[in-house]
């Protein structure tokens, strides 16, 4: 009988051990590790957001694209440059996990823009095909466009990815592919967007986003 209280205290120890353990799951979200340029259409007259779920398996590879939001003239160019882009897959406990990684492009028109081109939020629970894996995306609430540079002598685009922290906040930003004289125009338009944490398994986590910023050769001068 004496042993008995010694035995409930040893597996007191144990659970308690066990809690932190799990405590300290951790997840690390996909992020972009390289990105190619993006050539705005010299067809298009369109300007706007077109918004891509990248699917990515535990390898990095990408297994299929949902389009969330969508520019008829532009939506393709979207879904094809994310397929040549590489990825890092997500890892949770350190382990490589299938799931998505949400890309916005934002095209950029020729004329000024007295007045941007509207965005609807786009909630975090629009993402039906992230909730396959338990992961939602960041919503994204509100954008912005970046300025032009006068000094442009071509055109192409500026990726970079923004991680979002579990509250909603941008709390790093990375260039993935710089072009200058673009590159600053980008960084700061990039830091007035907005978003919604994203969730796995219902819980909100950090993640990362990445935003393409293609810019189109311009019809007017820029002074």
């Amino acid at each position: 009988m004496k042993a008995f209280p010694s035995i409930l205290v040893c597996a007191a120890i144990v659970v308690s051990c066990g809690i932190p353990a799990l405590a300290q799951s951790t997840f690390r979200p996909a992020r972009v590790t390289f990105a190619t340029d993006v050539q705005f259409p010299i067809t298009s007259i369109a300007s706007g957001i077109v918004v891509v779920d990248v699917s990515i398996d535990s390898k990095g590879a990408v297994t299929g694209t949902a389009v969330q939001r969508d520019i008829a003239s532009l939506t393709s160019v979207a879904t094809s440059a994310v397929r040549d882009w590489k990825y890092t897959p997500a890892y949770l406990d350190g382990t490589p996990q299938p799931s998505v990684l949400r890309v916005a492009f934002a095209f950029r028109p020729r004329a000024i823009m007295a007045a941007p081109p509207s965005f609807a939020p786009l909630q975090q629970d629009d993402g039906i095909q992230g909730s396959k894996s338990g992961y939602i995306p960041p919503g994204i609430l509100a954008v912005a466009y970046p300025a032009y540079p006068i000094d442009a002598a071509s055109v192409g685009a500026v990726a970079v990815q923004l991680r979002v922290n579990a509250d909603g906040k941008i709390d790093n930003l990375k260039i993935i592919r710089a072009f200058p004289p673009f590159t600053r125009f980008s960084l700061d338009a990039a830091k007035k967007w907005q978003f919604r944490p994203a969730t796995l398994n219902r819980e909100p986590v950090a993640s990362n986003i990445a935003i393409a910023f293609v810019y189109a050769t311009p019809a007017v001068s820029y002074r």
